[in-house]
């Protein structure tokens, strides 16, 4: 994939799905002109771009992916839907460090099983400038006492919906 982002310095709208052999979405050189970047259904674990120009961002995926676009610096809306089986925390720590220039973050989280993240809540460094949006779509039976395990989320959200 490196390879072909090399080879294409004009462009400007890339979606990539359904790809489970890319791992690992990487270009070393300066995507100059790209604009949208949507990632949906792969197994990837990383995503490193330097594209200066991005300013929309859509990943979708089963699991936790390490995002580094901070050379991205006029991301204005990224959209995360993927599975939580563990940490929620990575939603307050990792996705935010990852995307430092966003301005709004929209993330839907599927919860598949109970999850702690308080500690990480309390070590997170969000911006303020980011907009947290969630929907938590749950199979677990006890759904309202998990939900009274979130309202601690109240502190960081300016939208959640449930």
């Amino acid at each position: 994939m490196q390879f072909l982002l090399l080879k294409c310095p004009e462009l400007e709208w890339l979606s990539i799905r359904l790809c489970p052999q890319l791992h690992d979405l990487h270009a070393a050189e300066l995507l100059q002109r790209l604009k949208f970047l949507c990632v949906q259904d792969c197994a990837i674990n990383r995503i490193e771009l330097h594209a200066p120009n991005l300013t929309s961002f859509e990943y979708r995926g089963g699991s936790k992916v390490a995002f580094a676009l901070n050379q991205c610096l006029k991301l204005k809306t990224a959209s995360i839907t993927f599975h939580v089986q563990d940490n929620l925390g990575y939603v307050f720590t990792e996705i935010p460090n990852g995307l430092p220039h966003v301005e709004t973050l929209h993330v839907t989280v599927i919860v598949k099983t109970q999850v702690s993240f308080f500690s990480a809540l309390q070590d997170s460094k969000t911006s303020s400038h980011v907009t947290f949006s969630f929907t938590f779509h749950s199979i677990i039976s006890d759904f309202p006492c998990l939900l009274f395990r979130y309202m601690d989320l109240c502190r960081l959200l300016l939208d959640l919906s449930i």
